[in-house]
């Protein structure tokens, strides 16, 4: 088959429910989402007020004249003219860093798409079965992939027929991707499911001073080439865990450590390590089929931070999660049992002062990619000095001791309640 910052507002207004339709469903998730934007509700970090140009919080963005780069994926804002330097030069010195930075992440992770002189992951796809000596910083996320025992990034092939699924411009044509309605496709997702799952058919060896080979046997190749399938290894939902840290680190080196960067898709590096200001961030919350701006949790930083979640907020969102009609939405978290969609629960937010995003995701991916949240998968976890919030059944439960839930969704009858664990 072929194919957060800080928010300077004594409240947050709470989010109104949003009510999940058989009809338009994605088409009626974001309009609304729309709104909410334009309403003033900041995703995530409820950031609002920023003045860029003076001193204090402002969005730092990317260098209109940069190359290709990842940006429209982030958010980075920063607090600019605290310190010796002035508002304008911290900015100016911010952009170049940033720009550069996110331009580079682009080109190493991208797995469509090569470079001249860049062994990124497309090359690495193009030539399997090839010693390849790549940058270190990719290096270092195939090194932490393999210390986890994380084998995600070998269900590539898969993640391509789901990305098909979420380019489809009619519901009606999800049925030929979509594992549920289409037998043939589910036996297809257990047979590359089988195959990623073996090192015997593939494996990326690491052989050390950044050299890889990505070993494939020639059943698998020739089983690629039958579907016209490319993407041996893949991120995917784990990529931007590795960029987060990467763009977090290298404007950390550079001493500029006031600011926050996020990803659209739920990966949190907060720098700021004066331990004296409140970050927010916006609880959204999937109970059937209705998604509410459950409440606010208020932090101090500094904090990496993974948000999981089975359901879209934000514009964004449209090539990440499908809406296949009232009672299910797809999402990009693939689970290596059936090759279907999986979570938990429909919010699980992890953080911690301690490790990195990618240390994170990779200590946690496995208690959110299951049929539950068990007790055990809490406490280790807790073990692990990770911290926890999390929806289930209009309660908003959490782990840490200093954390504050605040704005709790009450409309219409429902009402959130927290709950420390």
């Amino acid at each position: 088959m072929n194919r957060e910052a800080r928010d300077k507002r004594p409240n947050l207004r709470p989010v109104e429910k949003i009510e999940l339709s058989e009809k338009n469903l994605l088409v009626r998730l974001i309009l609304v989402l729309v709104l909410i934007t334009v309403a003033g509700v900041a995703i995530y970090f409820g950031v609002n007020g920023l003045l860029a140009g003076n001193a204090g919080w402002t969005e730092i963005d990317a260098s209109s004249s940069s190359q290709t780069n990842c940006s429209d994926e982030f958010v980075f804002q920063y607090e600019v003219g605290t310190g010796e330097k002035s508002a304008s030069v911290e900015k100016k010195a911010l952009i170049q860093i940033y720009s550069q930075a996110t331009e580079t992440a682009y080109q190493l992770f991208q797995e469509s798409a090569r470079f001249d002189d860049v062994h990124n992951v497309a090359y690495i796809n193009q030539h399997p079965n090839e010693e390849i000596e790549v940058d270190p910083v990719l290096y270092t996320a195939f090194e932490k992939l393999e210390k986890a025992g994380n084998r995600y990034l070998y269900l590539g092939t898969l993640y391509e027929y789901y990305d098909s699924i979420f380019r489809c411009d009619d519901l009606s044509q999800t049925v030929e991707y979509d594992p549920v309605n289409n037998e043939e496709i589910q036996g297809l997702y257990r047979d590359i499911v089988a195959y990623g799952s073996n090192p015997e058919m593939i494996d990326l060896e690491l052989l050390g001073e950044n050299r890889v080979m990505l070993k494939v046997a020639k059943e698998y190749l020739d089983f690629c080439k039958e579907e016209e399938l490319h993407s041996f290894i893949h991120f995917y939902w784990m990529k931007n865990a590795f960029i987060t840290d990467y763009l977090a680190d290298t404007i950390a080196e550079k001493g500029f450590t006031k600011g926050i960067i996020s990803s659209d898709d739920g990966y949190t590096r907060n720098l700021d390590t004066r331990g004296v200001q409140e970050y927010s961030m916006n609880l959204f919350d999937r109970v059937d089929t209705n998604i509410y701006g459950a409440g606010v949790m208020r932090y101090q930083a500094p904090v990496s931070m993974v948000v999981y979640r089975d359901f879209p907020v934000n514009k964004s969102d449209g090539t990440k999660y499908v809406g296949i009609n009232k009672d299910r939405i797809l999402s990009r978290y693939i689970s290596f049992e059936t090759g279907q969609c999986k979570a938990a629960v429909p919010l699980l937010v992890c953080y911690t002062d301690s490790q990195s995003c990618a240390d994170v995701m990779l200590a946690t991916a496995d208690c959110f990619l299951t049929d539950s949240l068990t007790v055990e998968n809490l406490a280790t976890m807790k073990s692990q000095g990770i911290q926890y919030v999390y929806g289930q059944d209009y309660v908003i439960h959490y782990s840490d001791d200093s954390l504050k839930i605040s704005d709790l969704y009450e409309k219409d009858g429902i009402c959130y309640t927290s709950t420390k664990e």
